[in-house]
């Protein structure tokens, strides 16, 4: 009967994590509500009928972890504990909360023991690369972010993300950063989140028409280029090029200009024209 019990836990457990990571979403109680939320009020109907049945009090707690609502889940996980105390799944059910909750190093021993018996599961690594983040073991959690880039097929942009901070916070050299941020641009497309924090270290590393060209590809690919033409300014004037950024900065200000008036009018559009006049008009320096 253990050996079942076990079996659906860990089904669930994974339908469940899976869920959980792909969307990467956090709800707090006040947003847990819909279809989840009628579910976890059958649930909580079925329990108080049948206190004991461990599988109900997993998939509550399961729900309500992948929901964000820790603190509930936490509760339930205490149940499953005293009544399947020898059930592996909830080492990774506690290592879910306590990365939820922010306390990564709590985390890591219950998920350490789970991937040491699980170590090709990506979904389950992830959260162990995150707990290392939290506990700001910076190089062993970009060892871990890179196994689970390993392991799956189609892999969020995040996780690149997450695993360039630590590389940087480990001292890493920004060749090295830049060359696994495009490595994640050739797997997800040139997403705007990695190609500006590639161009943002190609920047610091004094690379400013490389960080450049990497803006100016996304306008080129964008049917908006204010935006664009705006952020290329940017790079040259952080990077000392003046002549080059007031030329990209007037491109932003025309194809604002250039927009139907009812696009003009919009607040973002609005404020961004603020910036780009505030960047060819800078103040007077007394």
């Amino acid at each position: 009967m253990n050996t079942a019990l076990n079996k659906a836990g860990t089904s669930l457990t994974r339908t469940v994590l899976a869920l959980w990571v792909c969307c990467s979403i956090h709800f707090n109680q006040a947003q847990a509500h819909g279809p989840f939320h009628d579910q976890i009020q059958d649930l909580t109907r079925r329990i108080s009928s049948t206190p004991e049945d461990s599988l109900l009090v997993a998939q509550r707690c399961d729900i309500q972890r992948a929901h964000g609502l820790w603190s509930e889940a936490e509760a339930d996980l205490v149940v499953l504990e005293r009544l399947r105390p020898s059930d592996p799944t909830n080492q990774l059910r506690r290592g879910f909360i306590l990365v939820g909750k922010g306390d990564g190093s709590g985390a890591l021993p219950p998920l350490k023991l789970w991937i040491e018996a699980h170590p090709t599961n990506a979904e389950d690594r992830l959260i162990l690369a995150q707990a290392l983040r939290q506990s700001r073991n910076w190089a062993e959690a970009a060892r871990e972010y890179s196994k689970v880039l390993e392991g799956v097929e189609a892999p969020r942009a995040q996780i690149f993300i997450e695993r360039a901070e630590c590389q940087g916070e480990a001292g890493a050299s920004p060749t090295h950063i830049v060359a696994g941020l495009d490595a994640g641009i050739a797997r997800c497309g040139a997403l705007p989140p990695l190609v500006r924090m590639a161009a943002e270290l190609e920047l610091k590393a004094d690379k400013v028409e490389d960080a450049a060209a990497r803006v100016r590809k996304l306008g080129e690919a964008s049917a908006r280029k204010e935006r664009w033409f705006f952020e290329e300014g940017e790079i040259y004037r952080r990077g000392g090029m003046p002549a080059k950024a007031e030329d990209r900065y007037r491109a932003a200000l025309a194809a604002v200009e250039a927009l139907p008036p009812r696009f003009q009018r919009a607040l973002t559009t609005m404020e961004l024209r603020t910036e780009i006049v505030q960047r060819l008009n800078p103040p007077a320096v007394r």
